[in-house]
């Protein structure tokens, strides 16, 4: 029987994070985009920090990022233009 119910919660709780991970990258993948130009010392951090997409981590936000805009090892350069989710000016 401790078997059984260590199996359920095992299951239900993975079952949680691939519903989690789903519902976030829906939220992304279907988010305003703005298209801004990189400022000179601008982060991916910064900018995903910037973004209000519910349900998603700033991490996930800047993966997101770095994933839509096919940027390696998050190095951004001056000038150039980046996709961002419901990003928010502050």
């Amino acid at each position: 029987m401790a078997v059984v119910v260590v199996a359920f919660v095992l299951v239900t709780g993975v079952a949680g994070a691939i519903l989690k991970a789903n519902v976030v990258k829906s939220s992304l993948d279907n988010a305003k985009l703005t298209t801004v130009t990189v400022d000179s010392g601008s982060t991916v951090w910064g900018y995903a920090s910037k973004c209000n997409v519910k349900g998603a981590s700033t991490g996930e936000i800047a993966q997101w990022i770095e994933d839509a805009n096919g940027i390696k090892q998050g190095k951004l350069v001056a000038g150039e233009s980046l996709q961002l989710p419901n990003f928010e000016e502050q």
